[in-house]
């Protein structure tokens, strides 16, 4: 039998902060585009595509563009901010989410508190969500 391997997340603690305008650095170069198609028709898929823009060799996420099902209409965009290093690696502690449908109205993330934990499969399955701490 083949056996999952035991993943480990990063466990943090977001902050929602108000947010009124804000600039966007430049963002290094070479940028690279990933399209993630969703392949079911299934309502409980949350967005029929995905595009994820990454840069530099470590592929770190610059935006992910977010699409209606039909993956036509663009939805929302997410920036990834203020990258450092924390528990080994190169993070965004911010994320901004800007909600084109609703005037685009943005939502600020901070993210502060990391440690990592074993992550047991079942946290996986959309049924175990709502148990989540």
């Amino acid at each position: 039998s083949v056996r999952k391997p035991s993943w480990m997340v990063a466990r943090c603690t977001p902050t929602f902060l108000p947010f009124k305008s804000a600039a966007l650095t430049s963002m290094p170069e070479p940028l690279r585009r990933l399209t993630l198609a969703r392949q079911s028709k299934s309502k409980s898929a949350g967005y029929g595509r995905v595009e994820l823009i990454v840069a530099g060799e470590d592929a770190l996420p610059q935006r992910a563009l977010f699409f209606d099902a039909s993956g036509q209409r663009h939805l929302k965009t997410g920036h990834f901010l203020d990258y450092r290093e924390v528990l080994g690696r190169r993070r965004p502690l911010r994320l901004r989410v800007v909600d084109h449908l609703d005037n685009d109205r943005e939502t600020i993330l901070q993210y502060a508190d990391f440690a990592i934990e074993d992550t047991p499969d079942a946290w996986f399955q959309p049924a175990y969500l709502k148990r989540l701490k």
